[in-house]
Parts: C-alpha cells; structure tokens; sequence
C-alpha cells in the first residue's frame, strides 16, 4: 500500500512539473545559467557553494517534498539550505547575500504563513526579488577586478592583431 502512494505522488509530482508555466521554467534555468557564466568566469569555492544551494532549492521545488509541505513550510526549508552554506564561506560580503537569500526566504515563510489567503506584495514581487538578490549573489563572488584584467588584454591582443594585420596589407 504504501509504494504504491509513493508511486501515486511520484507521477502527480512529474504532471506538475510538467504543466509548471514556462515562465518558471525559464527563470529557473536563466538563474542556472547565470551562476555556470559567473564559475567559468571566476570559479571560486563560495560561487560553487552557492549554485549548490539553487540547486538544492530548485531540486526540492521539483521534487515530492514540494506536493506535502505547506507554503511557509518551503520557504523555512529554503531558509535553512542557504543559512547551511553561510558558515563555510570565507568572504563576509558573500556570506551577507546568502544571509539576505535566507532572511528573505523566512520574510517569506511567515507572510505565508500569516496571510496564506492574500496576495501579499511579497507574494506578487517574488521573482524580482529572488532575482535580484541571486544577481547580488553572483556579483559578489565574481571578483570584477580579475574580469576586466583579462577583458582589457583581450581587447589589447585583438587590437595587436588589427595592427599587424593593417601593416601587412599596406605593405
């Protein structure tokens, strides 16, 4: 009996995430991006550690789990995956956007829970926000000054190339 409940909220979890609205999926997968363009540019620990969190997030929003908790029951569970990582960062600047994500994600749980039935502000404005402190995320672990090193001697090398490539033909 009991496999065959799992099996039954297994296959109701895969409709669901099936019917999920593009534009869900799409905001999931530009985050996923987002996170592998910044470890290509500077793959650090902590960023490698912060994907892990999204993808811990988006594995249990997809997941059976997501079908048998509440709401605000979610959103602590977000809350205690990113407030996990917090402590085995080594940047504090990285650590407080991970901390603002948690802080969010609990801000989020208790308007859930208080006010289950109203669509709240923070209800309707959860995707710029999240979208917006995963760009804060991203921008504190990437370290900008490397990026534009490497830009800047990129557009030196193309700029050579073009050089000796114009004294050539005027030869």
């Amino acid at each position: 009996m009991e496999y065959f409940e799992l099996w039954e909220a297994l296959t109701k979890s895969l409709a669901r995430n099936l019917q999920a609205p593009l534009s869900q999926n799409v905001s999931n997968l530009t985050f996923v991006y987002a996170y592998i363009i910044a470890m290509v540019i500077s793959n650090k620990r902590q960023l490698r550690l912060s994907f892990l969190c999204l993808i811990a997030c988006l594995i249990v929003s997809n997941s059976v789990i997501y079908d048998n908790i509440n709401g605000w029951q979610l959103h602590v569970f977000y809350s205690i995956i990113y407030l996990f990582v917090v402590p085995l960062l080594d940047k504090l600047k990285v650590m407080l956007a991970l901390f603002v994500m948690a802080l969010f994600n609990g801000l989020m749980a208790w308007d859930a829970y208080n006010y289950e039935t109203t669509s709240t502000w923070l209800y309707c404005n959860y995707e710029f926000i999240t979208t917006c402190i995963h760009a804060a995320i991203i921008c504190t672990n990437v370290e900008w000054r490397i990026c534009i090193i490497k830009l800047n001697n990129s557009i030196d090398n193309i700029r050579c190339i073009i050089a000796r490539a114009s004294c050539i033909l005027h030869n």
